[in-house]
């Protein structure tokens, strides 16, 4: 249940990543916003990767995944609607990928060490090889489905991406709550 709405949600937010400097592109037309934009996203996996690993495991790592996956939700909904209403600027872009990068850094530690909660020691090397798989394949799938969305809806296309990102992470979210996590570590 789990592998299933992580994949749609990869699949998703590889739609956004790949969305987002081409309308930044289109915005401003200035190349020195990519870099901003990659900076304020990735800034926060330097700062609070570390950290976030100590706290994650105090935490019930499950309903951690399940806040942070709707802050990403959240964040792609923000930028969906400002985007289709006409109103989005590089500065929203910035502040909103710094704010989807917050919640990775945080997400993809909690996600990763729930893992072995999910399925135990014995099937944590096939649950491993099932997340890279799913990630690489949203990794191809994602951008492609972005060129479908673009070309298909010319006018905010990159409002309908980041709207099909927002609902992805429903499927994700859903998952997480009817699954268990029946080897959990005191």
């Amino acid at each position: 249940i789990f592998w299933t709405g992580q994949a749609l949600s990869l699949i998703g937010s590889w739609m956004q990543s790949t969305t987002l400097p081409y309308l930044a592109y289109r915005i401003s037309g200035r190349p020195i916003d990519l870099g901003i934009i990659g900076f304020s996203s990735t800034l926060p996996s330097l700062l609070l990767s570390l950290p976030a690993g100590v706290i994650i495991e105090r935490l019930d790592k499950r309903k951690a995944v399940i806040i942070l996956q709707a802050v990403m939700m959240l964040q792609a909904l923000t930028l969906g609607i400002l985007t289709l209403g006409g109103r989005i600027e590089i500065w929203h872009i910035i502040v909103l990928a710094f704010v989807l990068g917050a919640a990775n850094a945080i997400e993809v530690t909690a996600r990763q060490a729930m893992l072995i909660e999910l399925v135990g020691k014995p099937a944590l090397p096939n649950a491993i090889a099932l997340q890279a798989t799913i990630f690489n394949l949203a990794r191809v799938l994602g951008p492609s489905l972005t060129a479908v969305v673009l070309i298909l809806v010319s006018n905010n296309g990159e409002g309908w991406a980041f709207i099909i990102n927002a609902v992805s992470f429903l499927f994700v979210i859903i998952g997480l709550f009817f699954a268990r996590t029946p080897f959990k570590a005191r």
